[in-house]
């Protein structure tokens, strides 16, 4: 399912579809986590470096997925201590972040982006 409203640790209410599909209704729970994205090159996310970095977010607690090549989502526990901006900074220049953080999905910015990519 591709929404913003609907996250890693989120409990939805969701309506069956004749075609078999789900529509979200609503969210039930919030999730305990919080969402950031980056689109980050194939040299950083099959490097040694990245990998010990989804170490340390599985370690906190968290959760790593790399998605279509290069579209890095880290969902860490809401008060980690893990500065995963930093992380990522330290790959150097040329690799872009896709916003603050997707946490704040109400914004414009993150609707035109999903609704992209959601076709």
């Amino acid at each position: 399912m591709l929404t913003p409203r609907a996250r890693v640790g989120n409990v939805v209410e969701v309506e069956p579809l004749p075609s078999g599909h789900l529509r979200l209704v609503r969210v039930v729970r919030r999730s305990p986590y919080r969402t950031y994205m980056w689109l980050l090159s194939r040299r950083v996310t099959e490097s040694a470096e990245f990998a010990a970095l989804e170490a340390r977010v599985v370690e906190a607690g968290g959760i790593v997925s790399v998605v279509m090549g290069g579209v890095v989502v880290i969902d860490l526990p809401k008060g980690s201590d893990l500065d995963v901006r930093a992380e990522i900074d330290a790959f150097g220049p040329g690799e872009e972040t896709l916003g603050p953080s997707i946490s704040r999905a109400g914004d414009p910015w993150y609707r035109r982006m999903w609704r992209r990519l959601a076709g």
